[in-house]
């Protein structure tokens, strides 16, 4: 979320550069093939607020961060896509788009939100990533209003039926912002509902809403992140537990999925994510003898 104080910080303590909130966490986003992240704050200047306590904007320039980071893919179907209205939603999409960073679960209209992203790896494996959010499920994108990928298990299923059928991906992955913020465990609903896409095809599930981790299961024949956490958010100071939290990694070779493990990130007081792995270097001074 890299508007409020996050966007301050990067102009007092940044100097204006956008790819402060990053500078710690870009090594590991840039070794990876495809890297991946939740978008929890409309970018655009356009559009009014709905009236809720929270309506999260940031200005497009700071997108720059993304593309410094090497961010290859990015959810918007979370519950502040439509913090700005239709209008910022879809032009927060076409800023997203224009820098050649693929949008994934919202759109302008239905085609660009249902649309899977796919990419392919060094070993040629194809993998297609679609979102959804249990949020604003009655803003279904339609052919000419902006809107989201339908929160549907049969849906998403039956699409990562069809991109394996017809050839198009090996693997499927599945964003879902949903569950209970701050909680460290899942609960039944949660653990039906990624299971469920497990059984129908979906390789691995990423979920994201509780603004902590939870566990990473490996379920059937897929693997399922309960809750990826926070990545860069002005919260931790604020509120105690969520300093700590992972980035996924997902491991596939020769068209199916190996592992994924879990790598431990903090916050720092100016919301920037590290790995605890470099903390030692970092807080000596060392971090640019690298």
């Amino acid at each position: 979320m890299l508007g409020r104080r996050t966007a301050k910080n990067i102009q007092v303590y940044g100097n204006g550069d956008y790819g402060f909130p990053w500078k710690y966490v870009v090594p590991t986003f840039l070794k990876a093939d495809i890297s991946f992240i939740n978008l929890e704050a409309v970018a655009s200047h356009k559009g009014a607020p709905l009236q809720k306590r929270y309506a999260f904007r940031f200005d497009p320039a700071y997108l720059q961060g993304l593309v410094f980071a090497g961010v290859d893919v990015v959810s918007q179907a979370n519950n502040h896509a439509l913090d700005y209205g239709y209008v910022g939603l879809c032009d927060s999409y076409n800023n997203i788009d224009a820098l050649g960073i693929s949008v994934v679960g919202t759109g302008c209209t239905r085609q660009q939100a249902i649309a899977p992203v796919i990419k392919t790896l060094p070993d040629g494996t194809r993998v297609a990533f679609l979102a959804m959010s249990e949020f604003y499920q009655g803003n279904t994108a339609t052919k000419n209003r902006p809107g989201f990928a339908p929160f549907s298990v049969v849906w998403m299923t039956d699409m990562a039926r069809s991109l394996k059928d017809n050839g198009d991906a090996d693997i499927v992955i599945v964003s879902v912002h949903a569950g209970i913020e701050h909680s460290r465990v899942p609960g039944k609903r949660m653990e039906g509902l990624y299971r469920s896409l497990i059984d129908g095809g979906v390789d691995v599930v990423l979920g994201h809403h509780p603004h902590v981790p939870q566990p990473i299961e490996q379920y059937a024949d897929g693997w399922i992140v309960y809750s990826l956490g926070n990545l860069i958010f002005d919260m931790h100071d604020v509120l105690p537990g969520t300093k700590q939290q992972i980035l996924a990694k997902v491991r596939i070779r020769d068209g199916r999925v190996i592992g994924v493990r879990r790598i431990p990130i903090e916050m720092n007081q100016y919301f920037q994510p590290f790995l605890v792995a470099d903390k030692e270097r970092i807080e000596s001074g060392h971090w640019e003898e690298e």
